[in-house]
Parts: structure tokens; sequence; C-alpha cells
């Protein structure tokens, strides 16, 4: 007998594991888009990560106007962490329908129930049913 978790695991949407954008391509992209040199670019992405470090580790959020807010924290052991926030400007972009140019596993399951993918995984899979 098959648990939810491998519905999950097989039917749900999701977004493919893709080659991250590296630093190199991020400063390319921003140069093109403002005229900057991209050793420019760098630079202030460098001193943007500074500049969050800086104020994080003297116990101070740092929020960046559509991109997020990154927020020091620390666990029971002492280790102290960033937390990032997503502004939510960023996540209504996404959203907006059409917008999202990617690839998409299981796209026509978006919106379905996970009664209705139990339900598939039992059509298709009828000698381990989910119950």
């Amino acid at each position: 007998m098959s648990t939810r978790i491998r519905v999950v695991a097989a039917y749900c949407p999701r977004i493919p594991a893709n080659k991250p954008v590296e630093l190199p391509e991020l400063a390319r992209y921003l140069a093109d888009r403002t005229g900057l040199h991209p050793s420019r670019v760098r630079y202030v992405l460098d001193e943007l990560h500074a500049g969050v470090l800086n104020f994080t580790r003297t116990g101070r959020k740092v929020r960046l106007a559509g991109l997020g807010t990154f927020s020091p924290t620390i666990d029971l052991d002492g280790t102290i962490d960033v937390n990032h926030r997503l502004d939510q400007s960023l996540r209504v972009a996404l959203n907006t329908p059409g917008i999202y140019e990617g690839d998409i596993v299981n796209r026509q399951n978006i919106g379905k129930t996970m009664d209705e993918l139990t339900t598939l995984w039992n059509e298709n899979h009828p000698l381990d049913p989910i119950s």
C-alpha cells in the first residue's frame, strides 16, 4: 500500500531544478540593462553582500524593496542564521497569469485537490492503492 507522499512525488505540480544563475551571468544581465560595466555591477553586488552582513551581524534586519527582508536569527545552540522573507511584490509579479515562462512538471494537475490526485494514483496503480 502506497502513501500520500508518493502521490505528491508523482503528481503534484513542481518546477524542475535548473542550473542556477551565478554572479557573472547576473552581472552581465544587469550591465546590459543599466549601461554599467559588468565589473562595476559585480562590485556593487559584492558591496550589497557586505552591507547585508554588516547590518545583520549587529542584529538589524535589512529590507530590500522588491526583493525581501533579511533577518538575523539564533538557534538554541547559538548558531546564527539569516532568514529571508520574500517581498510580496515579487510573489505577486511571479503569479501574474502568463508571466512564468519556465517548465512545470505535471502542469495539468494545477488546481487539483489531494483527493483528486489520490484518485488519479489509484486509477493508475490499482495494485498499489492509497487507502
